[in-house]
This record gives C-alpha cells, structure tokens and sequence, in this order.
C-alpha cells in the first residue's frame, strides 16, 4: 500500500485503515439515522431527487437568511 505524501494523510491512512478493514459491515450501519425523502418527494431518477435535495436547501437557507438579520438588527438598536 503507497501512503499519501502529507503527515496528517499518512497518520490517518496507517491508523483507520486497518480498523475499518477489521471492523464488520454491521457495525458501519448499526443503529444509525436513514436520510429521509426530501419535501418535494423521492423523484424518478438520481438528478431529479438531487435537485429536490436541493430546493430543500435552498430553501432553508431562504428561511435562516431573514432571521439572522433580524438578530443582527436586534443587537445594533440596543
């Protein structure tokens, strides 16, 4: 195996490779949360579901964007 030139690459390749070849399958995805479907539905296809993936986004950061404001505003009247 050729370990990457960077320190930190090379620390990271001698330690978790060998704990992730030895761990089971299993316990990569015991007890872990599933992604849920995005709002506007799975889709037909790969694209379609990204791009649903992403209107949810684009969305919340439409909906943080205001309220950020509102707190910034807030804190330069007082």
């Amino acid at each position: 195996m050729k370990l990457p030139s960077c320190p930190v690459s090379r620390f990271v390749a001698r330690v978790f490779a060998p704990a992730l070849a030895a761990a089971p399958f299993s316990a990569f995805s015991a007890g872990l949360p599933t992604m849920e479907d995005p709002s506007r539905g799975q889709g037909s296809g790969i694209l379609q579901t990204l791009q649903n993936y992403g209107y949810d986004i684009v969305m919340l950061v439409a909906l943080t964007l205001p309220r950020s404001a509102n707190l910034q505003g807030s804190n330069i009247a007082h």
